[in-house]
């Protein structure tokens, strides 16, 4: 059974605030904001190739880097200005419950993404293929 109690800590109206602009301004544009962390801090960076982005970040870094989640769109700025009072240096802000409820509900629109991108190639695929997909296989 799923709980409806708010966890403590987190600015509930801030994530809901800052998820919503995200995923409006979802899908414009080549760029990805992503968030790379190190257990302590979050970085909050936008790249065009994020994977790449996330090697050259950990090069310079002696602690393992996490790709947390990436969104394809440019809100870097959005979201420094939504965290500045988190900021530690740089792109780097502290990783508080608020931040961590914002990212964890960005990860999972983009699984469900995901998932929805995978059920329509595998659709295209059986129809390519002659395949009656609504039928159970015999």
């Amino acid at each position: 059974m799923k709980s409806n109690r708010k966890a403590p800590g987190v600015n509930h109206k801030l994530v809901k605030q800052v998820v919503a602009e995200v995923l409006r301004q979802k899908n414009e544009g080549p760029m990805y904001t992503y968030f790379v962390s190190d257990d302590m801090c979050v970085k909050i960076g936008k790249a065009q190739d994020y994977r790449t982005r996330h090697n050259h970040l950990q090069i310079g870094n002696p602690r393992e880097l996490k790709l947390l989640t990436v969104v394809r769109t440019d809100v870097e700025e959005y979201l420094h200005g939504e965290f500045s009072h988190l900021r530690v240096r740089g792109e780097w802000f502290l990783l508080d419950r608020t931040l961590q409820e914002v990212i964890r509900l960005l990860k999972a629109d983009r699984e469900h993404e995901e998932i929805l991108s995978a059920t329509k190639v595998a659709a295209c695929t059986a129809k390519f293929w002659g395949l009656d997909v609504t039928k159970p296989s015999e």
